[in-house]
């Protein structure tokens, strides 16, 4: 039986941060982005050997921006998986920004195999782009989405609810001009307000008010009403997609299917142990340089934890629990396990010979469902 790979790869540059950001990622030279290119395939390289009995079949270069790299570097850091790994790719993806998306990059992008391209739009409303630090104008994310749409068969966008002064006629508007531009794949995200982010202190001093969580949630609720008028199926928690759209690679993390990590923060899993790799971009490229090996740490995951993840996950998702599935991996049958918590939510789920999920009037309480699973 072939085993397949999902292969993530990190870029943490961005040409700004925007303000509600926390990930990984920073504003650097021209210098350091080579510096770590070299790292990067460094380490791809020397994964060659962990990961030769696989078949990588989803690539996914996310960020920070990867779209913002120099000409020429994606092509060197797909040239160095496609030696160091078994490569039958079936999605490819790259995540860009508006504003460092143009012909050239779609040019560049279409070289190197990319079929699947993400871009961060979070809303149309210049009000509230400028409001958190966004770069792009509406013009600039619909221009750069049409082109997307124009040039590979798969496209998806990111669209954030929750925003200070946002209107429920402001989301339509956001959902109808992606449809309307051959989107088929969306993400909505609730805006969080991390620690120590320049959000988090603009808020503390009263100089930006993110709505409340009823309003928001109720905003996420529009646009999901919308995305299934216009045939997007919600298939986890945050997720929608046409037809034939589903992220393949994310669809992996969901269903515990291997993955490797190139990187700094990167992580990855085998089935057995989950590993992350050093996240500073600096100290990354040094423990690369010196020694070889960027790993901050390693841990086993054991048979309890490994159920409970399965669980978690998949009540994530529109695929549920898939019960002969479970009792192959942890010899039990999941229905008389926990027939508890599945009568205390019998009312929440959907229950039938084949699965067991959670229906989707339901997804936005998921936790205060899936931790009675758990205990």
């Amino acid at each position: 039986m072939i085993k397949t790979l999902g292969a993530y790869i990190h870029i943490p540059f961005c040409k700004s941060k925007c303000s509600y950001c926390d990930f990984n990622s920073s504003v650097c030279d021209e210098v350091t982005r080579r510096r770590y290119v070299d790292a990067l395939c460094r380490q791809i390289h020397g994964g060659s050997d962990k990961w030769r009995d696989y078949v990588t079949d989803t690539l996914y270069i996310g960020g920070g921006t990867p779209s913002c790299l120099d000409s020429g570097q994606l092509c060197r850091i797909f040239t160095a998986l496609d030696k160091s790994l078994t490569l039958r790719v079936r999605e490819f993806t790259v995540e860009c920004n508006p504003d460092s998306f143009d012909e050239d990059k779609c040019a560049e992008l279409l070289d190197i195999g990319v079929n699947r391209v993400s871009i961060g739009v979070q809303t149309l409303s210049s009000q509230l782009l400028k409001a958190v630090g966004r770069n792009a104008s509406p013009q600039s994310a619909l221009r750069a989405v049409r082109l997307a749409a124009d040039n590979f068969p798969h496209v998806s966008c990111d669209l954030m609810v929750g925003l200070d002064g946002q209107t429920a006629d402001s989301v339509i508007g956001d959902v109808t001009a992606l449809i309307s531009a051959g989107v088929g794949h969306i993400s909505v995200y609730m805006l969080k307000v991390e620690p120590n982010t320049p959000l988090s202190r603009m808020t503390d001093k009263g100089e930006y008010k993110p709505l409340e969580d009823d309003d928001a949630v109720r905003l996420f609720d529009i646009a999901a009403q919308l995305l299934a008028k216009n045939k997007f199926s919600r298939y986890e928690v945050g997720n929608f997609a046409v037809q034939g759209q589903r992220s393949l690679h994310n669809s992996k993390y969901w269903r515990r299917l291997p993955y490797a990590g190139f990187g700094a923060g990167a992580c990855g899993f085998d089935g057995s142990f989950r590993y992350s790799n050093i996240a500073d971009t600096q100290q990354f490229i040094r423990a690369m340089n010196e020694c070889g090996n960027a790993q901050a740490d390693i841990r086993f995951i054991d048979s309890r934890e490994a159920e409970e993840e399965y669980i978690m996950l998949g009540l994530r998702t529109a695929d549920g629990i898939v019960l002969d599935e479970f009792e192959k991996l942890f010899f039990a049958r999941f229905e008389q396990k926990y027939a508890r918590a599945i009568a205390r939510h019998a009312l929440r789920l959907d229950i039938d010979r084949q699965r067991i999920r959670i229906k989707e009037q339901y997804l936005n309480v998921m936790n205060s469902i899936v931790v009675d699973f758990l205990i």
